[in-house]
């Protein structure tokens, strides 16, 4: 067994009111009923860490669980809830509790917990206990069994931890950290009164029972990159390419099952909130069906779908360059609708809602929304750096292109005129190592500053987008390719997370955008570590780009919590973290 110091404190507001994290061996799945399936928000399988709540835990303190509209359909009905429980210490039989509630308006991403946010409240009649010594998985049960019908629009799933426990003995929730962050998981602490989020997915999920003959399921990504390639979860208005100022285009992946046995006619309508490219002017949902053609063909979305018994696959792309005046307020991350309707009913029979994230230009992924600043350990030792790889299929691959300057994000904490980073690098990709820049001499491609300790690369406050200029270095993707690049920032040795003190690396932690393409290392050692939490903020500049990549907001609220990218692991035996204890005692040693 062993232990992790997490990503779970989160601003000035959060001070020393965290979670506590614990950690078990590796678990199997759970099942789900044959005409049933569980909506989940993680990948079904935990990992064998588990969190607790507030120390004791409080009388109104919450697990949340955010569904999105479009992750239910009007024909859905809510059977059970399952949830992934864990206590490496002695239970005492005390019960959880869980509800359905509503969006609390004043308070968007969190549910409202007055009496006028309930929905429905778990069968009391089948609790669920406390156990000691293990983990195990459960189910909540919704109207006596029969269920209840599934809310359309944004609902949230709670469960309420019994009041109380504290230490060792307390359950807690277990979390899949091996897959990307979906951005579901919530909690509250009712000992302070303080909504936040939890940077992993937890297991806590409904269960529905399908009753639509008819089921959408959509994806929105960037143009496929080769054969076979599903795209990524954002595309590049201006990737250069010897066609134009792109090749890649907003595009949707859509699956439409007919369980009946008879073809019949839908319609198919798709839609994007512009709000976010119009800053307001033209906010809500405006159809954009007939800029769609089909992949291949170019052929636009006929009125009336005929979908045969069985999957009918569309592969669909709006085959335009988006305008400057829209480029010019990215990146941005747009939400889509897709409903699927019967021509002799106004309402949809079933839709989703998704994000698809738009990015200025190739070699600039992050979405321009720094949520976290980040060390690889507290206090940073030379040569900790934190790294993102820019795969050479992401970058123009028909045209050739140059690399003019490289941008970092981050902020100074603690104080003024502080050190900076020690040096960013571009280097291309080990030749033998998986998953690592090439450290050799022969790598490196382009360095600014030095690796002296001296911390010469100066940031400024919260958020701060620093443009190194480099020497223009010339890539023919053609006839003389580079590969895989990197580019990293190695840390000033010193700089501390508690208390907080030095120059941090900005994050874009959301979570339907992430690319799992950033990485860190602990004092330069060849093993470089996938952070699949976040995007680091560092960039690459093509062709004489040198404006700042920010949309002009103000993001210095944005940043909720600070913390190491989870290479923070010290092994142990049954060893408990109180990160309220250990942040409270000035990141000293964490008791058992």
């Amino acid at each position: 067994m062993g232990y992790i110091m997490a990503r779970f404190f989160q601003g000035s507001a959060f001070g020393r009111r965290v979670l506590s994290l614990f950690v078990l061996g590796a678990l199997t799945g759970g099942v789900s009923a044959t005409e049933t399936k569980i909506l989940l928000k993680s990948d079904g399988y935990p990992d064998g860490y588990y969190y607790t709540l507030d120390n004791p835990v409080g009388s109104n303190s919450r697990y949340i669980t955010e569904y999105r509209a479009g992750d239910t359909d009007p024909f859905s009905v809510i059977t059970r809830a399952r949830v992934a429980l864990a206590n490496t210490g002695v239970g005492d039989g005390a019960p959880f509790r869980a509800d359905l509630r509503i969006e609390d308006a004043n308070n968007p991403g969190y549910p409202l917990l007055s009496p006028n946010g309930l929905i429905a409240e778990a069968d009391p009649n089948h609790p669920v206990v406390c156990q000691s010594g293990g983990r195990w998985t459960d189910f909540f049960v919704f109207g006596g069994g029969a269920g209840i019908s599934a809310p359309l629009g944004k609902f949230y799933l709670t469960v309420l931890a019994p009041e109380g426990q504290a230490g060792i003995n307390a359950c807690g929730l277990q979390m899949d950290t091996s897959t990307p962050p979906l951005g579901a998981s919530r909690f509250y602490l009712s000992n302070f009164g303080f909504f936040g989020k939890v940077n992993w997915n937890h297991l806590a999920e409904v269960e529905v029972m399908e009753n639509n003959p008819f089921d959408l399921e959509a994806r929105w990504h960037g143009s496929s990159r080769f054969a076979g390639d599903g795209g990524r979860p954002i595309m590049f208005a201006r990737r250069p390419s010897i066609d134009g100022p792109t090749d890649d285009f907003i595009s949707v992946s859509l699956n439409i099952d007919n369980q009946l046995p008879v073809t019949k006619q839908r319609m198919l309508h798709l839609y994007v909130d512009r709000g976010r490219l119009t800053r307001g002017s033209k906010s809500g949902w405006r159809e954009i069906t007939q800029r769609f053609v089909s992949i291949g063909s170019n052929e636009p979305i006929p009125e009336l779908l005929m979908l045969p018994t069985g999957r009918t696959t569309l592969l669909l792309e709006i085959p335009h360059v988006i305008p400057d005046r829209f480029v010019d307020r990215t990146p941005v991350n747009l939400e889509f609708r897709v409903e699927l309707s019967d021509p002799n009913f106004p309402d949809p029979i079933d839709f989703e809602e998704a994000v698809l994230g738009i990015r200025p230009s190739a070699g600039e992924p992050d979405d321009g929304q720094g949520e976290g600043l980040f060390l690889v350990q507290t206090p940073s030792l030379t040569n900790d750096a934190l790294a993102v790889r820019f795969p050479a299929i992401d970058l123009p691959t028909t045209k050739s292109y140059s690399i003019s300057a490289i941008q970092v994000v981050g902020a100074e904490l603690g104080g003024e005129d502080l050190d900076g980073f020690d040096t960013v690098e571009l280097r291309l990709e080990d030749p033998v190592l998986v998953d690592a820049p090439d450290l050799s001499p022969a790598g490196l491609v382009r360095q600014i500053g030095s690796m002296n300790g001296v911390g010469e690369i100066r940031m400024g406050p919260v958020m701060t987008e620093l443009t190194l200029d480099v020497p223009d270095v010339f890539i023919d993707p053609i006839n003389q390719p580079l590969g895989n690049l990197w580019a990293q920032v190695l840390l000033n040795p010193g700089d501390t997370i508690s208390p907080e003190f030095g120059t941090f690396l900005g994050g874009d932690g959301s979570g339907q955008t992430l690319l799992t393409d950033s990485f860190y290392t602990a004092s330069g050692q060849a093993t470089y570590r996938r952070d699949i939490t976040q995007n680091y903020q560092i960039r690459l500049l093509l062709d004489g780009r040198k404006e700042p990549s920010g949309n002009g907001n103000d993001r210095s609220s944005s940043i909720d919590f600070r913390f190491p990218p989870g290479g923070f692991i010290t092994t142990g035996d049954g060893i408990q973290i109180n990160l309220q204890q250990y942040l409270d005692n000035g990141g000293g040693e964490p008791g058992e």
